[in-house]
């Protein structure tokens, strides 16, 4: 009989009613025999030092008597699951159907944020749905479980992508050049590759740079000449979480920088985009701007 129906039938949860006013709700064994114990001891003492000895050896017979039925009692309230919140008369609710899970989605564990030049998802979905007829060949299975590691850890994980790009070997031959399936998996080593050879920030991205007024409005560089102005970009980071800051160059009609500015632009997590929005000075002689991102100096 399965323990569902066990914990169903009359009889069982009739026993548990009676028994619970005596034991308390949520009762735990160990207390039960703690209790147990400490009222044994007690009345053994009463016993003997109140009681002449052969009337105190009765006594304490029956004391003993009723400890060792209590026992036996405990242990068959435990086989029918009153005790620790009842876990074996309890039915668990049946688990959520797992048939949208993936194999490289991790189970039981607190994910880190993993930078996007390292989430291959969509690759594998695509492999699974489209070229495998839903689902990965066993040569995966080593790639998918350095995948899931990967999601998973916040460090070394240069160790692992160098693991996972290894792993990509075997699984090679299974495709033919030029077909869907190497094409996907040349897209996952290339990015691997950028990310086990890329120096820290290398991930780092910085998008329409420019000058721009106190009313927000955008300006030209001959503009602001000689002046403190506001410089505005869009940063974005493909990496890891790193601190980041801006190195603002200035050049000449030639191209020779006459001047350069190091601004923070600040902590960025995995996939973000921030802003960099500080005031600086343009030199007088300056007619072009170069704007570059990188990990702030003496950060790690």
């Amino acid at each position: 009989m399965s323990s569902e129906s066990k914990a169903d039938s009359p009889g069982t949860g009739r026993f548990v009613q009676v028994i619970t006013p005596l034991t308390g709700q949520d009762p735990n064994l160990g207390s039960f025999f703690l209790v147990v114990g400490i009222v044994t001891c007690v009345f053994i003492a009463v016993f003997q030092f109140t009681l002449p000895r052969p009337i105190a050896m009765l006594f304490t017979a029956g004391v003993l008597l009723v400890t060792i039925l209590s026992a036996i009692v405990g242990h068959l309230l435990e086989r029918l699951g009153h005790f620790d919140g009842g876990a074996a008369h309890t039915v668990t609710p049946a688990p959520e159907p797992t048939a949208d899970r993936v194999a490289w989605e991790p189970i039981g564990e607190e994910k880190a944020p993993l930078p996007p030049v390292l989430d291959f998802d969509a690759q594998l979905q695509t492999l699974q749905d489209e070229v495998h007829d839903g689902e990965l060949p066993s040569v995966y299975d080593e790639f998918v479980d350095e995948y899931v590691r990967l999601k998973t850890a916040r460090f070394n994980r240069r160790t692992i992508t160098s693991d996972m790009r290894a792993d990509l070997n075997p699984i090679s031959v299974v495709y033919d050049d030029g077909s869907q399936g190497a094409e996907i998996l040349d897209e996952i080593s290339t990015r691997l590759f950028r990310y086990i050879d890329g120096e820290s920030g290398a991930h780092l991205r910085m998008d329409n740079p420019g000058f721009f007024d106190d009313d927000g409005a955008p300006v030209a560089i001959e503009d602001v000449a000689g002046q403190v102005t506001r410089i505005r970009a869009q940063v974005h980071n493909d990496g890891d979480e790193l601190v980041a800051e801006s190195v603002i160059r200035f050049l000449n009609e030639r191209g020779q920088v006459v001047g350069t500015d190091i601004k923070p632009v600040g902590s960025i997590e995995p996939g973000m985009t921030t802003t960099l929005d500080t005031a600086c000075f343009v030199p007088t002689i300056a007619t072009d701007v170069d704007v570059t991102v990188r990990q702030a100096s003496g950060a790690v």
